[in-house]
């Protein structure tokens, strides 16, 4: 098995792109596979700032080394959920890494933010939904109140394919819409997120992630167990198992012709939350809502 590019000996297989690479073209392959995602998709420039949105894992780790590596100006942000044992062991990571290239990254406590212990919270059925949705919120307020132009996530090919697939499963046609690996900035309150990784199969990833020499966590979270996002990525590697490229063309052919099959969406009158001030269609935001009604169900427990 010889590498395509240069004729020697090959060390990997990329099925889904039919392609064996040897160490050296495959890391130059998914160097321009980062920036053409990138430079397709207009996602930031050299004079913005980046927030990295990093967890400890493979794939914000990797998206985080990748940024510095094209010498783009970045931080890293960790959102502590107070997860015992979890939350610490990705901290020490994200510590290990941002020290040996010597990168700055804040950490940002959830409970003190919120005033709730948010282990309670991920107790509930919607355990992922509530933590998205607390995540997002903070990673954007962060980014708002410190002056940075764009944030930057880890999410990759499997989890974009299977977003899509839910959304089409579900036929939920707003999120289908506005389903991108850039999702621009509405006023000066909502920034720009980006999601630099979406070429890359996690495979991939993990792969250029150990020739890098990143120590990430492999662990998945305590809460995740029975997340419907991995049971749509079972069903999308099955398909691709016998029939590699099936996963790409299925989110890249759509990202391209998505613009053809929808109309223009007619702009959304945003207003300021009534509560915390951030953006929102309505008059408090989904994010204060929550918190405030957990705030008051934890006051009746104590009554």
């Amino acid at each position: 098995m010889n590498c395509k590019i240069c004729g020697n000996k090959a060390s990997f297989k990329l099925k889904s792109h039919n392609l064996k690479l040897c160490e050296e073209d495959f890391k130059v392959f998914l160097d321009r596979q980062f920036r053409r995602a990138i430079t397709d998709m207009k996602m930031f420039n050299r004079q913005e700032s980046i927030l990295v949105a990093v967890s400890g894992g493979k794939d914000s780790l990797l998206c985080w080394h990748l940024i510095n590596k094209l010498a783009y100006r970045s931080e890293g942000v960790f959102l502590d959920l107070g997860i015992e044992g979890f939350s610490s062991a990705s901290k020490d990571k994200i510590f290990k890494f941002a020290k040996e290239r010597e990168l700055k990254f804040k950490v940002l406590k959830v409970e003190e933010l919120t005033g709730l212990d948010i282990r309670m919270m991920l107790k509930k059925k919607r355990f992922c939904a509530v933590c998205g949705m607390v995540k997002r919120y903070w990673l954007n307020r962060y980014a708002y109140e410190n002056g940075f132009s764009v944030i930057a996530t880890g999410h990759n090919l499997e989890d974009e394919s299977a977003v899509l697939l839910g959304n089409i499963l579900h036929w939920q046609l707003g999120y289908i819409r506005r389903q991108s690996p850039r999702l621009d900035a509405v006023g000066s309150k909502l920034i720009r997120r980006v999601k630099p990784l979406y070429k890359m199969s996690e495979y991939e990833i993990r792969t250029y992630a150990r020739l890098e020499g990143i120590d990430y966590l492999s662990d998945s979270c305590p809460f995740k167990k029975g997340n419907t996002q991995d049971i749509y990525k079972e069903a999308l590697s099955l398909i691709e198992e016998y029939s590699p490229g099936t996963r790409n063309n299925f989110l890249f052919q759509f990202l391209d012709k998505k613009e053809d099959i929808f109309e223009k969406e007619e702009s959304v009158q945003l207003n300021e939350c009534s509560k915390c001030g951030m953006l929102t269609t309505q008059e408090t935001c989904s994010y204060s809502k929550l918190i405030g009604k957990e705030k008051a169900r934890y006051e009746l427990q104590e009554k």
